[in-house]
């Protein structure tokens, strides 16, 4: 087939979908690997928390807080294993970020807005849609304070 065939095919694209997906693998940082049914198939997708940022496991060395933000990071890390790995989830696909990522909200079983979940209790900080955040400073301010005690 040439390239002609495939002039005015539609992309196919997640957004604005929902669908139920479980939970395989958290990378850190708001990153994790689901497998959810779409169009009969079982599909693997690299995920990223949309409106949301998570601590990285892996801050600028530039940082003044480098050590804390890191020690930020293993608590998000830990408790986003606790509440989502090998957990079955609703998620409602947003966008792909520019890695390709699928990006959207996690829903847990009895309704929960994951993504919210986690700003509400200090676990991440919201972004606006063009994934520009709050200053490294301003990140986890709880976190980073509560882990000088």
């Amino acid at each position: 087939l040439d390239a002609q065939h495939f002039e005015g095919l539609p992309i196919y694209s997640l957004c604005g979908q929902e669908k139920w997906a479980r939970v395989v693998e958290i990378q850190g940082g708001g990153i994790l690997v689901i497998v959810f049914k779409d169009r009969g198939l079982f599909t693997k997708r690299r995920f990223s928390l949309w409106g949301i940022h998570c601590p990285e496991a892996q801050p600028s060395l530039l940082s003044p807080s480098w050590d804390l933000e890191r020690k930020a990071a293993q608590r998000t890390k830990h408790i986003l294993e606790t509440r989502l790995l090998h957990k079955v989830v609703r998620v409602r696909f947003t966008r792909e970020d520019r890695f390709g990522r699928a990006m959207g909200r996690i829903f847990l079983e009895d309704g929960t807005d994951f993504n919210r979940w986690l700003c509400h209790n200090h676990f991440a900080v919201p972004c606006n849609h063009e994934d520009k955040c709050l200053s490294i400073a301003d990140r986890i301010p709880r976190q980073i304070h509560d882990l000088k005690k």
